[in-house]
């Protein structure tokens, strides 16, 4: 997996981070924007009844549900602080290679 900033085919998250950091770049500039921010990510991957924790390689998280507001949260998982679109990237295909993929009979005969 490759991308390319500012290429047409580049996917949902790199156009997402890369509007997110302009918004908060024009802040920067004097703009209207957000005063002061972190950025932090953090990615999981559901597996088999388990959650991972692609960033760290740890399997010792525990899903949490708030009855009150009805969200759920993961305990234990990592986060990475980012400040550009190169960082978050980097990050995001470092966790992108940790998935577990296999193949599947599905693979040969699905549309």
């Amino acid at each position: 997996m490759s991308f390319k900033i500012g290429d047409d085919s580049e996917g949902l998250i790199p156009r997402f981070v890369t509007e997110l950091l302009q918004g908060l770049v024009r802040n920067e500039e004097g703009e209207e924007g957000f005063d002061s921010y972190t950025m932090k990510l953090s990615v999981v991957e559901m597996h088999k009844e388990r959650v991972r924790d692609l960033l760290s390689n740890c399997d010792d998280l525990k899903i949490c549900h708030d009855k009150n507001t009805f969200c759920f949260s993961v305990h234990n998982v990592s986060e990475v602080e980012m400040r550009s679109l190169v960082e978050a990237m980097t990050q995001i295909l470092a966790a992108y290679c940790a998935r577990v993929t296999h193949g599947t009979a599905m693979n040969d005969h699905s549309s």
